[in-house]
């Protein structure tokens, strides 16, 4: 392999090196994206359950 060659593959290698490790920053970036809107849903369930249990208590007393 001449020179020319030899420097064109590594330039190859390196780049797809870069994309990959690009492409997984996107994906940890989403990752913890999705987890937060985990969490606030989470956060609304437990919200909209203790107010179905008030009035469910409210309704029994009746």
């Amino acid at each position: 392999m001449d020179d020319t060659a030899l420097r064109l593959t590594l330039a190859v290698i390196v780049a797809m090196i870069a994309a990959m490790l690009l492409s997984m920053r996107s994906m940890i970036v989403m990752e913890r994206r999705i987890g937060r809107i985990e969490q606030h849903i989470e956060k609304l369930v437990g919200k909209t359950l203790r107010e179905e249990y008030k009035i469910e208590k409210k309704m029994r007393k009746r």
